[in-house]
């Protein structure tokens, strides 16, 4: 028997949310996803893709809206494919969020956390396109290479969105044809701006002579050129993110948390959930610039700090050396091939990357890892997969945070105490 001949445009009403925040709307065919839309809505989508189970749809028509869509705050949105819910409404975004958790883990969840939605960002890494007088920055369009040129974004730190035609303007009376543009945004001092750019490509020697003589007109501490062979840099290639009392050293190539308003109740929800006590010794694996190890160490007897990023690595000891915290230490090493540092500590924090911890590394924790293993996860699909491989564990709370608003991502920080035998 014959399959009906498929359609190129449908009509119908939104149904769901996906997990990538595609509307679907359903048809005799299949389900179609459609980007940009909201439950509710009723639309008319041109079909640009189908396969036998399902087919991709273009918004071409909205003939009802849903209560829940907005008009997005951002001049970029639906070409620039940074965001993907600016159109829902901050309500139906987290109620979003909050179903699609509770359908993927289960586990009792505690209420989403939440924070403000615009000027959260403290990075921004940017594509170019030319070179030259025609140069621009910009961000790759939904799912594709091209990039779409632009001069502001609300989602970043003031200071971030201002600098980038700045950053255009001045790098226009360059000839180099750069790959990238990092521009990186500190807490705000006084006299101090606190954002550096790094610049990836290989300038020619009179590019780097016209940097090195410019630099300083900006409102910037400092520029840094990554190429293939060599970093230069000038000035302060360094941030500060003053989190708790602590100013942490961020250099370029570290990692830090992207929402800096919600870093702080990160912070404090991670030592909420750990619960240290003076004679206990803490270990913190995946632990970048030890934004969690260096604050679990002052009300712990030692904390050590473990992560493959001597950048990061290099941060840390700064920070533990700028405030005396001597019974923190710091090492190079690599948290999923760790050996005799398990059996020394009473709990251990992991951040992992959105990969999840290594088979080799939630063995050695299943075998003998501390009584108590706070999890911070950027990725619940990783999270819910080590959930079950962490069989000597019992997990006794989750705590989601929306750190990355107006997107489909969040935080999970969830809290494992190991099973008496």
């Amino acid at each position: 028997m014959s399959r009906s001949p498929r359609v190129h445009a449908h009509t119908g009403a939104i149904t769901q949310l996906t997990a990538k925040g595609t509307g679907r709307v359903e048809s005799i065919h299949g389900p179609i996803y459609v980007p940009y839309t909201v439950p509710g809505d009723r639309i008319t989508a041109q079909i640009i893709k189908s396969t036998p189970n399902y087919s991709i749809g273009k918004l071409t028509q909205l003939l009802e809206k849903s209560h829940d869509r907005r008009t997005p705050a951002c001049r970029y949105y639906g070409r620039c494919g940074g965001c993907q819910l600016m159109h829902i409404s901050t309500e139906a975004q987290q109620k979003f969020k909050t179903e699609w958790l509770t359908q993927r883990i289960a586990h009792p969840l505690q209420p989403l956390i939440t924070g403000q939605e615009y000027n959260v960002r403290n990075r921004i890494q940017l594509s170019v396109i030319d070179r030259g007088r025609n140069l621009k920055l910009g961000l790759n369009r939904v799912h594709s290479h091209t990039i779409n040129p632009l001069s502001e974004c609300p989602m970043t730190h003031p200071a971030i969105s201002n600098l980038v035609p700045v950053i255009t303007t001045w790098l226009q009376y360059t000839q180099c044809e750069w790959i990238q543009v990092t521009i990186r945004a500190g807490t705000s001092l006084e006299n101090d701006p606190n954002c550096i750019v790094v610049l990836k490509g290989t300038p020619s020697p009179n590019d780097q002579a016209y940097i090195s003589q410019t630099w300083q007109t900006l409102p910037i501490s400092g520029v840094v050129i990554v190429s293939e062979a060599t970093v230069v840099e000038w000035g302060r290639p360094v941030v500060f993110q003053v989190i708790n009392g602590i100013k942490h050293q961020v250099s370029w190539g570290a990692f830090f948390q992207g929402n800096s308003p919600l870093t702080p109740v990160l912070l404090e929800t991670v030592i909420g959930l750990t619960s240290p006590h003076a004679a206990e010794r803490g270990l913190d694996l995946f632990g970048g610039l030890g934004l969690f190890g260096i604050h679990l160490g002052k009300q712990s007897l030692s904390v050590t700090i473990l992560d493959t990023n001597p950048q990061s690595i290099g941060d840390a000891t700064a920070t533990i050396n700028a405030h005396e915290l001597h019974h923190v230490k710091a090492m190079v090493s690599d948290a999923n091939a760790i050996h005799t540092e398990l059996s020394h500590c009473d709990y251990v924090v992991v951040d992992p990357p959105r990969t999840g911890l290594g088979a080799a590394l939630k063995r050695r924790l299943n075998h003998d890892g501390p009584a108590r293993l706070i999890y911070v996860s950027c990725n619940p699909d990783t999270f819910v997969r080590d959930l079950v491989d962490l069989s000597a564990y019992r997990c006794t709370i989750i705590q989601p945070i929306d750190m990355f608003p107006n997107t489909v991502h969040l935080e999970l920080v969830a809290r494992f105490e190991r099973i008496s035998t």
